[in-house]
């Protein structure tokens, strides 16, 4: 399984469960720079045109550096003030919560603009934070599940590589023979 896909169909699930008009899901690599961004509109389709925030201000600064959930209501609307990209749509709710594993900080996992209501509930944030949890769990299992799939691609190719080998020395003592 692909972490790329794992992220999509988390962050179309994340956004329907907590019932927000806007969902992201960020994965950072070791370096903690930007591996993977993904997003998804209030109309349910990947929102590519988005660039991902601004993971050094804003809400996505504050949420990584305390790795804890974060719930504002109404945090003021603009986009740019809160460290997010001008073509993000008003923020009138957030919520958003660490993607982290005991070991290592993996990214974000964000709503906004909560369905039917002003804001998110302290409920919504513990689902939040229950499905980042998980995200994280998911996506160490699937860079895990990549890496054998490379060592056993490897031993394959030596296993043949040993095999050719061997035919060829055969081949050389039956001449000898």
């Amino acid at each position: 399984y692909h972490p790329e896909r794992l992220l999509e169909h988390v962050c179309h699930a994340v956004r329907d469960i907590l019932g927000a008009g806007y969902g992201a899901v960020a994965i950072l690599d070791d370096q903690d720079e930007l591996l993977h961004h993904y997003s998804v509109s209030d109309q349910g389709h990947p929102a590519p045109q988005m660039h991902p925030p601004s993971r050094h201000h804003g809400l996505i600064s504050t949420l990584l550096g305390t790795r804890r959930p974060l719930r504002h209501s109404n945090p003021g609307g603009d986009p740019a003030e809160l460290g997010l990209t001008a073509e993000h749509s008003p923020v009138y709710s957030f919520l958003g919560a660490p993607i982290v594993s005991p070991t290592r900080l993996y990214g974000w996992l964000v709503v906004h603009n909560k369905c039917g209501a002003n804001e998110f509930s302290a409920e919504d944030e513990r689902l939040a934070t229950a499905l980042a949890a998980q995200v994280a769990v998911a996506y160490e299992n699937a860079l895990r599940y990549e890496a054998i799939q490379r060592h056993a691609s490897a031993l394959e190719e030596r296993v043949q590589e040993r095999t050719t080998e061997l035919q060829r020395s055969n081949a050389e003592l039956e001449q000898f023979a």
